[in-house]
């Protein structure tokens, strides 16, 4: 299973403390204009049961562990304890997107 941290770490500077490297911005970019993204209704009392657990949120959702980091940066949360059940929709990222499995099966190979 691959894990979208690494894939990332591996192919961007996101690991350093400047957020706004630009090739961090440009792999979410790309995955913003070349991947599908669902926005999903979510409901006060769902918001309310995952207050500070954004990772709980997405797998309340079933959104897969290997992409739970990526959907954290897509929804502007830079740590899942940021979340605070205050939104009321989440973007996630289509699985079924071909766009995301070749991008994930290209990255993971690159070493």
């Amino acid at each position: 299973m691959i894990n979208m941290r690494k894939v990332l770490a591996k192919n961007t500077n996101i690991g350093r403390s400047d957020k706004r490297n630009t090739n961090y911005l440009y792999s979410l970019d790309y995955i913003r204009n070349n991947v599908n993204l669902l926005t999903v209704d979510v409901s006060s009392n769902i918001r309310m049961e995952y207050p500070a657990d954004f990772y709980g949120l997405l797998v309340h959702h079933n959104v897969s562990p290997r992409l739970h980091y990526v959907t954290m940066l897509l929804n502007g949360y830079n740590s899942s304890n940021e979340y605070n059940g205050v939104g009321n929709t989440l973007t996630i990222i289509d699985e079924t997107d071909g766009n995301i499995r070749l991008l994930l099966k290209k990255m993971s190979t690159i070493s």
